[in-house]
């Protein structure tokens, strides 16, 4: 999305190091909008898919176990490994 002129005056100044307490409230809210329109994409996606939300969570959860494994397999530290398997069992309900 682009930024206001008032935003982009803002940016200009960070980027001189000049400190600005609004910058925080403008990092904030573009998050806001990555995440809302990441929201929107995704279904879009399922639905060109047409896919249900309980195919798409399946997916992610492959994914992730694929992605433990892969760790495990590369000998990650066993405080690292888990740390990932309890927020994996606890996202995924396992």
């Amino acid at each position: 999305m682009p930024l206001s002129p008032e935003q982009d005056i803002l940016c200009e100044r960070l980027e001189k190091g000049e400190p600005d307490p609004r910058a925080a409230a403008l990092i904030r809210q573009q998050a806001r909008e990555i995440d809302d329109l990441w929201d929107r994409l995704s279904r879009a996606y399922a639905l060109v898919r047409q896919e249900s939300p309980a195919e798409m969570i399946q997916d992610e959860m492959e994914q992730l176990r694929a992605m433990l494994d892969e760790r495990q397999q590369l000998k990650t530290p066993f405080k690292l490994h888990c740390k990932l398997r309890t927020a994996v069992s606890s996202v995924c309900g396992l």
